[in-house]
């Protein structure tokens, strides 16, 4: 037996998924029926709680998509939409598929300390497959796993050179796709990290305290000339994030991780990226709401999210066009996604 999915939580999944980018629905099962005799291996309906039941029943889920379906048909506009971002996630196919003690849980640790920062932050991130061109217009993220191709090493030299700015979390992989050694990145940067530093449980980045960040005891003993700390511990002076610039663009070169994700951590990444020229796409006041926005140039609508079982409440500020606006007290129902055309 399959638990059964709320209607209401059915509609505020598939509107979630439109707010970040979905183009187009599978429905898993759409229709349940009934399975042979001597192949059932978990019961004799193939059903997974489906919009209409394997005797034809009319179930309320039915409902939820007909509304969702019902949406799209009315603003058939929001298909040749695209999300609004500020800042790319860079990620290389190979070793984001990578799960293994040694190398792996690149997304997983992405998700826990940067998506979610950046999602209820005001520059909303958008993933992009290092193998392909790198998009030069935003600021780039490059998170520190434990192997990073020479081929895309080399492409990301050649975008801060060029003019990109990037933001190096969690140091930068200092092996090849296959573990052979290539510190073409690392000597790129020319800081010399060093572990075993003594936990800093306050860092002072960007003139502000931040608390909870250096979690993984590395440190940064020298740098190039020219190169200037951003991030140091309060107590100890321990560096533990750089700014510098290389040929026609700049870095902030970060080792330091966190084992949470708080209000502190968001602000520094809202610092980090406004440091290296992002631009701010929508901002919710209540940390709790998830705000996105789709546009395809002429048309546009905002998305909030409430994705909590019970009610919230916020105030949303838009920048859309060279232009700031602010929706005030909006309220939202439990695990309600509220559409707002703009």
């Amino acid at each position: 037996h399959v638990p059964s999915i709320m209607a209401n939580d059915l509609y505020a999944l598939y509107m979630a998924n439109l707010a970040v980018g979905m183009q187009g629905v599978n429905y898993y099962i759409y229709t349940g029926g009934g399975n042979s005799a001597e192949f059932g291996v978990n019961s004799a309906v193939y059903d997974y709680r489906a919009c209409i039941g394997a005797d034809g029943e009319i179930r309320e889920n039915y409902k939820a998509i007909k509304k969702f379906g019902n949406l799209l048909k009315n603003n058939k506009w929001l298909v040749s939409t695209d999300r609004v971002y500020s800042v790319n996630i860079g990620l290389e196919n190979c070793e984001s598929r990578n799960r293994n003690s040694i190398g792996g849980r690149q997304l997983e640790n992405i998700s826990t300390n940067l998506t979610y920062a950046l999602a209820i932050g005001k520059y909303a991130p958008h993933y992009t497959l290092l193998d392909y061109d790198i998009p030069t217009d935003k600021p780039l993220v490059v998170y520190g796993t434990y192997t990073l191709s020479r081929v895309i090493q080399e492409k990301i030299i050649n975008f801060v050179e060029n003019g990109g700015n990037v933001v190096f979390y969690n140091g930068v992989a200092k092996k090849d796709s296959d573990y052979s050694p290539c510190t073409l990145l690392y000597d790129f940067i020319g800081a010399n990290v060093v572990n075993n530093q003594r936990y800093t449980p306050v860092v002072k980045a960007f003139g502000k305290d931040v608390y909870g960040i250096n979690c993984n005891g590395l440190g940064i003993e020298s740098y190039k000339d020219g190169d200037k700390p951003v991030i140091v511990g309060k107590d100890n002076g321990k560096v533990c994030g750089i700014k510098g610039k290389r040929g026609k663009g700049n870095f902030i070169f970060y080792v330091a991780n966190w084992l949470s994700c708080t209000l502190d951590q968001i602000e520094l990444w809202e610092d980090m990226l406004a440091c290296l020229g992002a631009k701010p796409v929508v901002k919710s006041s209540n940390p709790s709401i998830i705000c996105s926005i789709r546009s395809n140039g002429t048309k546009s609508a905002l998305f909030i999210l409430n994705l909590h079982s019970c009610a919230q409440s916020t105030s949303v500020t838009v920048y859309l066009e060279g232009k700031e606006q602010t929706l005030e007290n909006v309220k939202l129902k439990p695990m309600e996604v509220k559409m707002i055309k703009l």
